[in-house]
């Protein structure tokens, strides 16, 4: 099967060996440091694009970028020294319109440049439109769908607004300028627009209807990204599992086929039963098409996982064995309002299913709290359904009602906003415990890891940062046992020593050959082991000289607290027989309060007087307590007496902030929820 698909690769992208061409040199003029195209000249006009939102407006602006290079444009190196400055919006919901506001003021105030353009595209000027030129804030207003038309409005140098949505654009023709590149990651858009109606979602009214590209187009970019050294490539679509190409011949003339148990709100009869490539096919095509390369797809509808999508992530090795499940609510009333189309007993199945075809599959969801007519019982619904399925990543927000949506028209926003926040901290805590027991079970495990460059944290020299399958960050030395270097774009098997949070640490034991070199597990006994690139013949993971060779490399703890291995006995006695606040949290005497703050969760779970019964451990929690205090901000306090645990999670009702500032400050620190992305599922409402 897998050589079928490679020779209808390479059939279907013979017809277009000009584009494929086109592709590649994009590529290596993305790979090049800036300044721009020599083509381009010195006394050009200048543009600058600022993106916010979701991974759909990212390639949005590299598109935007071709556009206006292609009409003899440069780029500038910040929004201050360019004549044109191209705010790339979000609508999902008021907080991110909010802030583009606050930017455009800024950009007319005393950080903008005199006589500067400002553009104003994406969701936000579709939904918006001609309210964005009040008090002089914009010049262009332009919509997902006319970017085409946005060259010619700056040559008019005349205000202007084309928010237009076309059916059938998709852009298949342009060629993304990335301009930053790297060896490890690239998107491709291969479908816009939604047809769920969903009655939160403002997506269908700001991007419109559903519409995919050509594989054949399709096929040649991602050909060319492999061909350039990209190495993990994501299929972007605002309901990317939904993609059909009627126009193409298809190697399996399916029709359309939905997850078992799920009834959409909107359907056309005569468009499922049309022939063509879905999904599945097109996932397989690009496997093919980038054999070593990774292959992610993002933000995905639960509706269209039929079983063949499934196994067809199960069975080709270098597609990545993480599904993004919006479930949204775990309420049936609730999903009823929403227009979801399922129950949450159908969504359980499907979770169950996926789990059975894909072993080890990473999940992760999004879900909205305090949606208009939520109880407290479907509160707790909710909070049941994130419990039980222990999401690897979820993606968590408090109902926004945007206009022009059927909630907005039809339903009362009735939850107070006080109750929105506590019901939304709840999911998250309840989230967080799941997603650290979840980490605590890939330690002493294998795992193939991409590796992306220098961790974001500081936590000293010669380590890297990489990701596995699931998404999930892990960090481990650069060398390997063989004395070699691991560099940005590797593939690598990391042995995972232990959990911080949601950071596993570890040592690479080897470089891997590609995405779809995989660590086997005996179906016997579980065990996982690696193949000899030499002889071919198993070597078992652990055995004793591998590990012993790798040990000399493996990354320092970070804090004591942070160690799998650690025992409470320890943490106490350490705690106590340190003399200042950093060696009582474990942590460097330079450290940042967010160090502290991960240290003192950590240590808390071993010593904290609930769930340790050594009659030392109140002194240690306290002395925890007062170290704590000397790293965290002025504006964050911690309560004792507030302080309980469920489960194995800490509560945060112990966090006490000053103001309302801080406490949004604080929040968002903690979560690592940005409220502008990452968007398409994750991060947003979209499905």
């Amino acid at each position: 099967m897998r050589q079928l698909l490679r020779r209808a690769s390479r059939t279907l992208s013979t017809s277009t060996k000009p584009r494929l061409a086109a592709l590649r040199e994009t590529l290596a003029r993305d790979a090049a440091p800036k300044p721009p195209p020599p083509t381009t000249p010195e006394d050009a006009r200048s543009f600058f694009v600022e993106t916010r939102g979701c991974q759909m407006n990212v390639s949005d602006s590299e598109v935007v970028r071709t556009l206006l290079y292609e009409d003899g444009l440069r780029e500038a190196d910040s929004a201050a020294t360019a004549d044109i400055v191209l705010l790339n919006t979000c609508a999902i919901r008021d907080k991110a319109e909010q802030k583009v506001w606050t930017r455009l003021r800024d950009l007319r105030g005393r950080n903008g440049k005199e006589g500067q353009t400002v553009a104003v595209l994406g969701c936000m000027a579709e939904r918006v439109k001609d309210d964005l030129f009040r008090d002089g804030l914009a010049d262009l207003v332009v919509g997902p769908d006319a970017y085409r038309r946005l060259p010619a409005m700056l040559r008019s140098h005349e205000q202007s607004i084309d928010v237009t949505l076309d059916r059938s654009e998709n852009y298949a023709d342009v060629l993304p300028t990335r301009v930053e590149h790297t060896a490890h990651g690239a998107f491709v858009s291969i479908q816009r627009g939604c047809d769920n109606a969903c009655s939160y979602c403002i997506v269908p009214y700001v991007r419109g209807r559903e519409r995919s590209r050509s594989v054949h187009t399709i096929i040649d970019e991602v050909s060319a990204l492999y061909n350039g050294g990209v190495r993990e490539i994501t299929l972007l679509g605002q309901n990317v599992n939904s993609y059909h190409d009627a126009s193409t011949e298809s190697l399996k003339q399916q029709t359309r086929e939905y997850s078992t148990g799920f009834v959409p709100f909107v359907r056309s009869d005569k468009k499922d039963s049309q022939t063509g490539v879905r999904f599945a096919e097109l996932l397989e095509r690009c496997a093919a098409a980038a054999p070593d390369a990774r292959i992610r797809f993002t933000s995905p509808h639960p509706k269209d996982f039929p079983d063949d999508v499934l196994e067809t992530i199960a069975r080709v090795s270098n597609i990545a064995k993480q599904i993004h499940m919006p479930a949204q609510s775990g309420s049936d009333q609730m999903l009823r309002t929403m227009r979801r189309g399922y129950t949450c007993k159908a969504y359980r199945s499907l979770i169950q299913r996926a789990r059975a075809v894909i072993p080890d599959v990473a999940l992760s969801s999004d879900f909205i709290a305090g949606f208009c007519g939520e109880t407290h019982e479907d509160h707790l619904r909710t909070l049941k359904l994130i419990q039980d399925v222990g999401y690897d990543m979820a993606f968590l927000f408090a109902y926004s009602s945007r206009e022009r949506t059927p909630a907005a028209r039809r339903l009362d926003d009735d939850v107070p906003n006080d109750v929105k926040k506590r019901r939304l901290q709840e999911l998250i805590d309840a989230f967080r415990t799941g997603r650290e027991a979840r980490s605590r079970e890939r330690v002493g495990k294998i795992h193939l890891i991409l590796v992306e460059g220098a961790p974001r944290r500081d936590r000293g020299a010669d380590l890297v940062s990489g990701r596995d399958d699931g998404n999930r960050v892990h960090v481990f030395p650069s060398s390997l046992p063989d004395g070699t270097e691991l560099t940005p774009g590797d593939f690598a098997h990391v042995l995972v020593d232990r959990a911080e949070g949601a950071t596993l640490i570890g040592v690479a034991l080897r470089r891997a050959a590609g995405a779809g070199d995989r660590p086997l597990v005996d179906a016997e006994t579980g065990a996982e082991f690696l193949i000899d690139e030499q002889t071919g013949a198993s070597r078992w993971a652990a055995e004793p000289p591998l590990v012993v060779a790798s040990s000399r490399a493996r990354p320092p703890v970070a804090t004591r607290a942070f160690s799998t291995r650690a025992t409470a006995e320890d943490a106490i006695e350490g705690i106590l027989a340190a003399s200042t606040p950093s060696s009582v949290l474990g942590i460097a005497k330079n450290a940042t309060g967010r160090d502290a703050r991960d240290a003192f969760l950590s240590a808390s779970r071993l010593v904290h007087p609930d769930v340790c019964a050594d009659g030392r451990a109140g002194a240690a929690f306290a002395a925890l307590v007062e170290a704590y205090d000397v790293f965290a901000p002025s504006d964050v306090k911690y309560d004792i007496s507030q302080a309980e645990f469920q489960g194995d999670a800490l509560t945060t009702a112990a966090w006490m902030w000053d103001d309302a500032a801080a406490a949004a400050r604080k929040h968002k620190a903690r979560h690592t929820l940005d409220d502008d992305g990452p968007g398409l599922g994750p991060g947003s409402y979209s499905n």
